[in-house]
């Protein structure tokens, strides 16, 4: 049984649909991050914490260009436990930072922005209070890392493993 979520059709999610609402067309940096575009099933798991269970993850996630081609939006729609997590985040290039911005909108509220970097296999996510380190796998359809989270600007500590898995 697939995700709720990952079989669903969304704009932009296929072929016919991002030709016809002109999608085939990003600006040169986000060209660079065609290989993220796609639908993926996510699974995994939290490390336990002072004494807490590790909790189960499975969601979606569903990368799509915009109009435009100048910024990528990813939409979650997962679980962490028996906790439902949805939200946005839009992925564009920072022209005065001359980097990757994200900025995630959670459906409690929440939000965060991150700064991108990547080489061909190694991703990496970096906020104030949460950061990715991720690889693609040799055959490019699987993105595995850990996600890494601060209190107050102290150490980093492991947070959760992941592992996207491409569906189309």
């Amino acid at each position: 049984m697939g995700v709720p979520g990952c079989a669903q059709r969304t704009p932009g999610g296929g072929a016919d649909d991002r030709e016809q609402d002109g999608l085939t067309n990003p600006t040169p940096h986000m060209a660079r991050l065609a290989r993220i575009l796609g639908r993926w099933k996510t699974t995994g798991g939290t490390r336990p914490e002072q004494g807490e269970p590790c909790e189960r993850i499975e969601g979606c996630d569903h990368y799509a260009l915009m109009p435009g081609g100048a910024f990528i939006e990813h939409r979650v729609d997962g679980r962490v436990g028996d906790v439902e997590v949805k939200g946005v985040e839009i992925i564009g290039w920072d022209a005065e930072r001359g980097a990757y911005r994200t900025w995630w909108f959670g459906m409690g509220g929440d939000r965060a922005e991150f700064e991108l970097t990547f080489d061909r296999d190694h991703w990496r996510l970096t906020g104030e209070r949460e950061r990715f380190e991720g690889r693609f796998e040799h055959d490019g359809e699987t993105l595995s890392g850990v996600w890494e989270r601060r209190e107050d600007g102290g150490d980093w500590t492991p947070w959760m493993d992941v592992r996207l898995r491409r569906e189309d």
